[in-house]
């Protein structure tokens, strides 16, 4: 009975936990998408700007393809701008924060009942299908999941705890695993807006390289 509920527990505790890295790491990507943005909203108008601008057009006379580069900008503001919309950043890290809290109290709750009854206090008996059934409703009343690097990052983050380590209290994952976890998780969060910047960089410099 009191291995069920310590089982139940720690999956309440890593659910949580990888939703938790979720809500964070959408955050993440939403700053990034609101930075993004805002600077190619600005390096557009600074294009054009610049462009028209009497003391620039010397320089600008030397540069090829500045025009197809103005529309370069307009398309990945316009493509960013529709991904973002439709990726729904702020509403997905909330839901996933706020069943993570749920989930939370659900193994607060089961702390209580393990102490109850390793204490003697409570001696009736326990529904263990009502407590399981219970941690299913309050996982399955969120819409959105977790990512599979959302619970890696958490298994990273507590691989020295007791419940994830083999009996020899080693953690299973090592150094260099724990360390690609970081990394991937991460990377998650960046990498698209990563690409967006490199290839913008990369258009830039081509469009500038006979002014240099």
């Amino acid at each position: 009975m009191n291995n069920f509920i310590s089982d139940l527990r720690t999956k309440a505790w890593r659910t949580a936990g990888a939703r938790y890295n979720a809500s964070r790491r959408l955050r993440m990507k939403e700053v990034f998408s609101n930075f993004s943005l805002a600077m190619l909203s600005f390096l557009s108008i600074a294009v054009s700007v610049f462009q028209n601008s009497p003391s620039c057009q010397s320089c600008f006379s030397k540069a090829q393809n500045f025009s197809e580069f103005s529309i370069i900008l307009s398309v990945f503001l316009l493509v960013t701008s529709l991904i973002v919309w439709g990726a729904s950043y702020s509403e997905k890290a909330g839901a996933l924060y706020r069943n993570a809290e749920e989930l939370t109290a659900y193994r607060i709750k089961l702390d209580a009942e393990v102490a109850k009854m390793e204490s003697g206090v409570d001696k009736g008996v326990v529904d263990f299908d009502d407590l399981a059934n219970r941690y299913d409703a309050i996982k399955r009343s969120c819409s959105y999941n977790h990512e599979p690097c959302d619970d890696r990052f958490f298994l990273r983050n507590h691989r020295f705890s007791q419940e994830f380590c083999k009996g020899s209290c080693r953690p299973e994952i090592g150094f260099w695993r724990a360390g690609w976890f970081l990394f991937c998780w991460y990377w998650s969060a960046v990498w698209f807006f990563l690409l967006i910047w490199s290839v913008v960089a990369l258009a830039l410099y081509f469009v500038l390289k006979p002014v240099c």
